[in-house]
């Protein structure tokens, strides 16, 4: 959870039993009504996703579902900075 969004670790599901472990971030739904911050998220998603390098996580998908704003992104394992 930060200022702005919160992260969590997700099953993208799909037809024939696929599934793939993702990441989601998800705007504050408080944030929604706040036209810079909204953009300042989408941004983010739409830079994300333009850039191809092996350190950055690839975007899958921008969305909007329920009044909520997410996007989702490759989920790398490994250790976070806090370990």
């Amino acid at each position: 959870v930060g200022g702005m969004a919160e992260v969590y670790l997700a099953v993208a599901e799909g037809m024939a039993g696929f599934e793939k472990t993702v990441v989601l971030k998800r705007l504050h739904p408080e944030h929604t009504r706040d036209a810079e911050l909204l953009a300042m998220f989408l941004d983010e998603a739409r830079l994300m996703a333009r850039l191809r390098h092996p350190n950055i996580a690839e975007v899958y998908d921008i969305g909007h579902e329920g009044g909520e704003y997410f996007f989702t992104m490759e989920h790398v394992p490994g250790e976070d900075v806090r370990e």
